[in-house]
């Protein structure tokens, strides 16, 4: 089968978007999901508490745990989303070579050349500017659409379903 090589255009704007969604994905994976639930029934569990008895010490003890919680998750995932960014922009900026093969796909940029296996693959997500494609080892690599032939983005989509890994978002 043949290869599609093709520049992709790291823009800013691009890089901020992919970062957050590689750190999106790394907390959903660090962070069950059950623990949203218990951080929402605790936010309610205060509320109530809050109306129908005095405040006491066991009260705000909740809303501190109630409150405490989702503001880590906002903040673990910005920070996240901030070094992701600066790392794909030390490496992919401005541009990056990438070649696309029914095994592998090979990103080439500022003088390094990484090959990654589609077998390794935990997931692709097809985004409308790039794909998302989650790698255990790296975490994600970022795959731009804008410059992107036809023919490439059919070979990831072929790739990722024949593992069962397509995830469009």
């Amino acid at each position: 089968m043949s290869t599609v090589d093709f520049e992709a255009l790291f823009s800013d704007a691009l890089i901020e978007v992919a970062a957050r969604s590689l750190a999106r994905q790394r907390l959903t994976r660090a962070v069950p999901s059950n623990l949203y639930v218990i951080s929402a029934v605790s936010i309610v569990a205060f509320a109530v508490a809050l109306v129908h008895s005095p405040a006491n010490s066991r009260t705000w003890f909740i809303g501190v745990v109630a409150v405490a919680r989702p503001v880590f998750f906002f903040l673990a995932l910005n920070s996240q989303a901030r070094e992701i960014a600066e790392v794909l922009r030390q490496r992919f900026q401005p541009t990056a070579q990438i070649s696309l093969g029914a095994e592998s796909f090979t990103i080439t940029a500022n003088g390094r050349t990484e090959t990654m296996l589609w077998d390794d693959a935990r997931e692709i997500v097809e985004l409308k500017d790039y794909f998302l494609v989650v790698l255990p080892r790296i975490g994600g690599v970022v795959v731009p659409r804008a410059n992107m032939p036809a023919e490439g983005a059919d070979l990831v989509r072929g790739a990722a379903r024949a593992r069962g890994v397509l995830w469009m978002g």
